[in-house]
């Protein structure tokens, strides 16, 4: 959905929720001046890639590279100079280790020097230490090479992290610029506001306003704008999450008119509604978590998702659960909406809900479940998700939704991805499945990944249609442990794609870790495919 028409639904949506007292409805109005940005331009970059660790095989690296730009502000150029670079090395999904080192010079791209352990997750949580790191960046390219030898100090014990020649690839094609900046004024009727605005532009004119207004100590709110060119329209729309305080489920919109001042500072001139959402009664749905398969803290277009809380179903909800097969919808070839007394609304808009159970009726629920396939909308921002079941809706859980957020679907949370072969047999270490019902991969054999939240294919797709496939042409590949395999994915099914990967036949045995990218975006870090000897 196009920017303007999603605030003219939103407006509508807001004045019917106000109609209804269901919200607390506030037309605010201010004005935010922002001094002259000092100093030049971040400009970040991401790369992603793998590694081998003596200790415990191939691993997943996302390296992250902080520096300066000397292109005139206002034009996005790559960064020179002194630098911070932090590195991501996951082990599995659980188990990572974080470094950082910084460069007074990492231009010519090359830096060998002392590296400092920051933290990490699962096993080497809070994790401390230090060593050393070798990188440089191969000529001609956009790719760097990576060792490193860390003292790492982690749940009482001190173990050497040895990480051998690591292949790491941009992650986007395009530049990024970004700077800073905090801005003061009122917001009436509330007083006086500050706000922390970050500042994206990349390489296509396509700009990002990402700001956190703070009103006092408890109370504020984040809102997101986009738009695309050198110079901000005249009027930006703005959309507005909760953050705190009395904002903390706050939705609505804002409109931002943006004049350049002398000296070259900016002034907003500020118009808008915010809805702050009565408490609902005790028995009314209690959103706890939303997660897309495989991926924990994104939302992606046509994805799959799994709501967790509590009265998000009836209490009449069958012990075996609902599931949208014998919906009327279904027979007419589309998704329900509206699947019994349940409907899930993600950005003003519902969601097609493909089956439901209650943990008062079913021990293998442990919580209220809701599973949902999002809309082909490709509106990214932090975005309100609801469910109402009969009369009672929730506060709004606010998620991060992206056009695209690849994901892989895990048979394990240590992140065995769920693979499978030509005749349908199941790709997975041994220990997964003690009964013989899942076998590594052999080399050279060809497997299929299976995900979703790859996006929109080359086809047109028709909304709400439960029949979905298409094709995608766009630059895909997938770094299984120290291999690099081209792959691109495919729509199969409604919301689920497929990746072919064929094992190279030199690919040595055991856990070898997975990253999949298609286009600027990549799976999360940590993933896993069994290979056998």
């Amino acid at each position: 959905m196009r920017h303007g028409c999603w605030m003219a639904f939103a407006v509508a949506v807001v004045l019917a929720a106000a109609a209804q007292g269901q919200t607390r409805l506030t037309d605010v109005s201010g004005t935010i001046d922002f001094p002259a940005p000092g100093g030049p331009e971040e400009a970040p970059r991401t790369y992603i890639g793998a590694g081998r660790l003596d200790q415990a095989g191939t691993v997943t690296l996302q390296m992250d590279i902080s520096q300066f730009t000397a292109a005139p502000r206002g034009t996005v150029g790559l960064g020179s100079g002194a630098g911070r670079v932090t590195v991501t090395m996951a082990l599995n999904r659980q188990d990572r280790v974080v470094f950082q080192f910084e460069s007074a010079e990492l231009t010519p791209l090359r830096y060998n020097g002392a590296a400092t352990v920051t933290g990490g997750a699962g096993a080497y949580r809070d994790a401390q230490g230090g060593g050393t790191v070798g990188l440089s960046q191969d000529p001609g390219t956009e790719n760097w090479t990576m060792i490193a030898n860390l003292e790492v100090a982690a749940g009482g014990k001190t173990q050497t992290v040895a990480l051998k020649n690591s292949n790491l690839q941009v992650l986007g094609a395009k530049f990024k610029n970004q700077n800073q900046l905090t801005g003061t004024g009122t917001l009436a009727p509330f007083g006086n506001v500050t706000v922390k605005l970050m500042r994206m532009r990349d390489s296509s004119d396509l700009q990002q306003y990402s700001a956190t207004w703070t009103l006092n100590e408890k109370d504020s709110f984040n809102t997101l704008s986009s738009f695309v060119g050198a110079k901000a329209p005249a009027t930006v729309g703005a959309n507005l999450s909760g953050a705190g305080g009395a904002f903390a489920s706050a939705t609505g919109n804002l409109t931002l008119g943006v004049t350049e001042t002398a000296g070259g500072g900016y002034q907003w001139t500020v118009t808008g509604r915010i809805l702050q959402p009565a408490t609902p009664p005790k028995n009314a749905p209690v959103i706890t978590s939303v997660t897309m398969v495989g991926h924990p803290d994104r939302v992606g277009t046509n994805a799959w998702l799994l709501i967790r809380g509590t009265n998000l179903v009836p209490a009449t909800t069958p012990a075996a659960g609902v599931t949208w097969a014998e919906s009327p919808e279904m027979a007419a070839g589309k998704m329900p909406a509206k699947l019994g007394e349940v409907t899930v609304n993600l950005n003003f808009r519902p969601v097609y809900i493909w089956a439901y159970c209650s943990a008062g009726t079913n021990a293998g629920c442990a919580t209220d479940q809701i599973e949902v396939l999002t809309t082909l909308d490709a509106f990214a921002a932090t975005l309100p998700l609801t469910v109402t079941n009969g009369s009672l809706t929730s506060l709004p859980y606010f998620v991060t939704k992206e056009g695209l957020a690849p994901s892989l679907a895990l048979f394990s949370d240590r992140g065995d991805v769920v693979a499978t072969r030509a005749d349908g047999s199941l790709v997975g270490p041994k220990e997964l499945c003690p009964s013989g019902c899942t076998t590594p991969a052999k080399p050279g054999e060809t497997v299929r990944l299976w995900g979703t939240g790859f996006g929109l294919p080359a086809e047109p797709l028709t909304e709400g249609s439960a029949k979905q496939a298409g094709t995608f042409t766009g630059s895909g590949q997938c770094f299984l442990g120290e291999a690099v395999i081209r792959a691109v994915p495919a729509l199969v099914s409604a919301g689920v794609y497929a990746i072919e990967l064929r094992i190279p036949p030199s690919m040595p045995a055991g856990d070898q870790a997975l990253a999949c990218r298609y286009q600027t975006a990549v799976t999360p870090l940590g993933n896993m495919l069994a290979v056998a000897p």
